[in-house]
This record gives C-alpha cells, sequence and structure tokens, in this order.
C-alpha cells in the first residue's frame, strides 16, 4: 500500500476528523448502560522504521464496554524518532482496538486486536495504514481506579516497519 501526502487545509480536515472520531466514535446508545474507561500511558517504544533503535510513546485511549468480556476502544498516540539520516519524524497514531477480557476481577489479563493510520505531522508527510496486536494487564485499584501495562506491535504501511510499544498507564471507569 502506497502512501498519501496530505497538505494545508487537508490536514486540518484530517486532524478534526481524527479527534472527533477519537472523542465520539466509540460512545454507544445512551439507552445502554455501558461502563466506559479512559486511560494514559506512557513508554518505550522500539521501532523498525527507517532506521532502527527505541523512542518514546504517549497515549490517551477511551475504551467502551460491548459485552462482559468485550471493549472497544479508540485511542491516540504519539511516536518521534530519529531516523538513520538524523531527521527527527513524529507520528501521531489514531487507532480503534477490539479488547477481550473479563471485566470482573481485580488482575485481568486481555489480548486487542485493531488498526487505524500513522500520520506523519514531523517528517515526510505521509499517512500511511497501521495494523495492530496487543496483550496487556490491568490491576483494578478502588473507586474505579486502574494501572494497565501493555506490550502494543505495530504494522506501519503493512509490513514495511514496526513499533512494538512497551508502555505503563493509569486509567478510570465512569
Amino acid at each position: 500500500m502506497g502512501s498519501v501526502s496530505f497538505c494545508g487545509e487537508r490536514r486540518s480536515f484530517l486532524a478534526i476528523t481524527i479527534v472527533f472520531l477519537i472523542l465520539f466514535g466509540s460512545r454507544v446508545a445512551p439507552a445502554q448502560s455501558a461502563r466506559t474507561d479512559y486511560s494514559a500511558s506512557v513508554g518505550a517504544s522500539p521501532y523498525d522504521l527507517s532506521g532502527t533503535g527505541t523512542a518514546s510513546v504517549f497515549g490517551l485511549a477511551m475504551d467502551t464496554q460491548l459485552a462482559p468480556f468485550l471493549l472497544v476502544e479508540s485511542g491516540i498516540r504519539f511516536f518521534s524518532y530519529k531516523s538513520q539520516f538524523s531527521d527527527r519524524i513524529s507520528y501521531l497514531l489514531p487507532e480503534f482496538s477490539i479488547k477481550f477480557l473479563p471485566l470482573k476481577k481485580a488482575l485481568t489479563p486481555y489480548l486487542a486486536v485493531g488498526g487505524g493510520i500513522a500520520a506523519s505531522v514531523q517528517g515526510p508527510g505521509e499517512t500511511n495504514l497501521a495494523l495492530h496486536t496487543a496483550l496487556g494487564l490491568r490491576a483494578r485499584l478502588h473507586a474505579g481506579v486502574f494501572l494497565q501495562t501493555e506490550a502494543r506491535l505495530r504494522s506501519i504501511d503493512p509490513w514495511t516497519g514496526s513499533t512494538l510499544d512497551l508502555t505503563f498507564g493509569i486509567g478510570r471507569s465512569f
């Protein structure tokens, strides 16, 4: 799959659309009493893109319960690295995932699969398809607060480049 170049007004429209989808894309009908989780995470991400190395990754996510064992996640991550030519390249990674997990345990492992895009916000100005799978572990504390650790393997411009986000985060259920 080739890359698509966005500029000016198209890039602004894309950014607004992505933010809208992340904020409202996985909401369920108001008549349903679904639980919604919000979380923030930070970590390291070994990568094999235009060069190899390890860089920081930051993320925000919203999980909406679809069934007792199933969540839909909409999230965005920020990843920035130096290429093999020492150029700074930064990506926004808006993603949607399906998470499989039991919801009533204090310590809960989960599996997620999904996709999204890797939108270059600094560097070559490309937008590529991104696919991912993740393994994680949630520890529910009290009053709806939870801690979460995750390993998310991502293929960018499938199967040209990859990242492995190793993150730790905190969240709250509503």
